[in-house]
């Protein structure tokens, strides 16, 4: 991602014109404050789209699992898995 890096000053001075320029041009600014990154201003619908892909992905992802008889939500998944890991602990610790 490529942004243009502008103060709190530079912003609170032309911040109407910073919001036109990221909708209208899409052009994304880093907020700074003694020059560490405070802020990002990014087009609405860009950020809208960011989020979307990642969405999408989580779906492919999830999907990976629809199948599995032995999944039934991740959580209890992950319970048993942890029960088995401590129950073979607790014999090699005895």
């Amino acid at each position: 991602m490529t942004y243009t890096k502008i103060t709190i000053k530079e912003t609170r001075n032309n911040l109407s014109e910073l919001i036109e320029r990221a909708a209208l041009a899409k052009e994304t600014f880093l907020v700074t404050k003694f020059g560490k990154p405070k802020a990002l201003i990014v087009s609405a619908q860009d950020f809208v789209n960011d989020k979307r892909k990642k969405i999408d992905i989580l779906k492919e992802t999830t999907g990976l699992w629809a199948g599995r008889k032995d999944i039934k939500t991740g959580d209890s998944w992950v319970a048993k898995i942890r029960k088995k890991g401590s129950s073979r602990y607790e014999k090699i610790l005895s």
